[in-house]
């Protein structure tokens, strides 16, 4: 169904506004190729971009994946992106001037010394 036609039979009160919700949400889909289904309403219902899962990924798919939501909505949220990707993606980022926030692991030493820090500092204030 059209979203024009979805409007029209809410407005006749042939649909409820949770089933156009429903049916209206599935028109924020957009498809890249088999890669991943871009939720391009995310921004008008969460107020905030899309979020790409990068883990797993390959640059040329990220890139691909990216370029589709930049074009749609202009603005995407990558996370778990990998150092390596990061590397590759760092120049094109700071040459469109596209802020990057440094994402840390549980496993990585600077986090579980900052954890083992902050347990400390409970630790000893009881």
């Amino acid at each position: 169904m059209q979203v024009n036609d979805i409007l029209d039979k809410l407005v006749k009160g042939k649909l409820s506004v949770k089933d156009a919700q429903k049916m209206l949400s599935l028109h924020s889909i957009e498809y890249v190729e088999d890669l991943a289904k871009l939720d391009v309403g995310r921004d008008m219902r969460r107020g905030m971009p899309e979020v790409v899962y990068g883990e797993n990924k390959t640059y040329s798919d990220l890139t691909k994946i990216v370029d589709a939501a930049l074009k749609r909505k202009g603005s995407v949220i990558i996370s778990r992106v990998n150092n390596e990707h990061v590397k590759k993606f760092q120049n094109t980022w700071d040459f469109l001037n596209i802020e990057y926030s440094d994402f840390i692991r549980t496993t990585e030493i600077r986090h579980v010394e900052c954890v083992q820090s902050i347990l400390n500092m409970l630790w000893e204030k009881g």
